[in-house]
């Protein structure tokens, strides 16, 4: 994310995303080929699992029916809306 971006505001999360899924197409937003080797399989720091939850959201509301959500984790959210520590 090359802005600073409140993690607790739903609004202007989503919004993000909104951009970001008019900005690109499908195809060049998620490309799914090995995803252990590009992230590696190691937790460290906090896992903002809910701001980019709801960024997804806004991504997806740009193409349509049929847009999914993949979730990849390495932990529970902690970081900014939808802490769960």
């Amino acid at each position: 994310i090359d802005e600073k971006v409140n993690f607790d505001d739903f609004d202007s999360l989503y919004k993000l995303g909104a951009k970001y899924g008019e900005e690109y197409s499908k195809d060049k937003l998620f490309k799914f080929d090995n995803l252990q080797y590009k992230f590696g399989d190691s937790s460290r720091g906090q896992t903002a699992l809910g701001p980019a939850l709801v960024i997804a959201l806004g991504v997806i509301s740009t193409h349509g029916a049929g847009s999914s959500i993949v979730v990849v984790t390495d932990g529970i959210g902690n970081k900014g809306i939808f802490d769960q520590s």
